[in-house]
């Protein structure tokens, strides 16, 4: 007696980039797709595509951004969630999203990324992008870092949303080149400082790389001019005052923000589908 097995078809899926941030495949169109994996909460778009048949799976586009949800107001709206670690997931649930709607993926862009030595004086400094021109704020850390701490030799690290900073040496990639985080991977070792005025996911990399990271703007003063201001992951950084003696660096806490190994996406696929 003959055996005939039904193959189980795949659904197609389409990607709303953000920073590149997703770390698996682009999928196919908008309109061909069954899910839709987003990195915005917006109603409107939301419901057109719900109205459509499509569910709609959140990622986490950003270190610590599920974590930043209740600080800045956005109230969640997706079917479900995919989290970088359990903070973010706690987050989710402290603003109502159902455990069973919450998976744990980790981000597999931060996979297999090793520590070296770093014993040199080059020195980074990652300008800070936001929603509006901070070029000027960012040129301003950037010459009181290289007055107050001349022994290092300094590149400023800049992208196409945060701005010129006039440097004798720059660092400068387009956010969305889908080779970024592939550049920051090749490049981030030859430094061994990183000065940043905000936490992000640049810092994530060089942390993981063993490349010391200190935070020049607790406050995050460039970011008061919005009613939905930023906010601070507190995941024990090393703040600074410009001009006061560098202190021993201390490692940040990434535990509970990034799940590492990351799942695969097959798996993470079979469970956006499953009731």
């Amino acid at each position: 007696m003959a055996l005939f097995f039904t193959k189980v078809k795949s659904p197609k899926f389409h990607v709303v980039k953000h920073h590149n941030y997703w770390p698996y495949g682009e999928g196919t169109s908008l309109d061909q797709a069954d899910i839709i994996f987003t990195w915005f909460e917006e109603k409107e778009p939301l419901d057109e595509w719900r109205n459509q048949g499509k569910k709609i799976i959140s990622y986490e586009h950003g270190f610590g951004s599920y974590y930043g949800y209740g600080k800045v107001g956005i109230v969640p709206y997706s079917d479900k969630y995919l989290s970088s670690g359990d903070i973010g997931k706690s987050s989710l649930m402290e603003l109502g999203v159902p455990e069973k709607n919450i998976l744990v993926i980790g981000n597999a862009h931060f996979d297999n990324i090793k520590k070296s030595k770093h014993n040199g004086h080059r020195a980074l400094f990652v300008a800070q992008h936001w929603m509006y021109d901070v070029s000027e704020y960012n040129q301003d850390i950037y010459d009181q870092l290289v007055k107050a701490y001349p022994e290092f030799e300094w590149t400023a690290r800049t992208i196409d949303k945060s701005g010129g900073v006039t440097a004798d040496r720059i660092w400068s990639s387009e956010v969305g080149d889908k080779y970024l985080f592939k550049d920051i991977k090749r490049n981030l070792p030859k430094y061994d400082f990183v000065f940043a005025p905000r936490y992000s996911t640049f810092c994530v990399f060089a942390e993981l790389m063993g490349i010391p990271v200190y935070i020049t703007d607790e406050h995050l003063s460039f970011a008061q001019k919005e009613e939905k201001k930023g906010y601070v992951v507190p995941n024990n950084q090393n703040f600074i005052r410009i001009g006061e003696k560098l202190s021993e660096p201390k490692e940040s806490t990434l535990e509970g923000f990034l799940m590492r190994p990351s799942m695969k996406f097959k798996n993470v696929l079979k469970w956006c589908v499953s009731d």
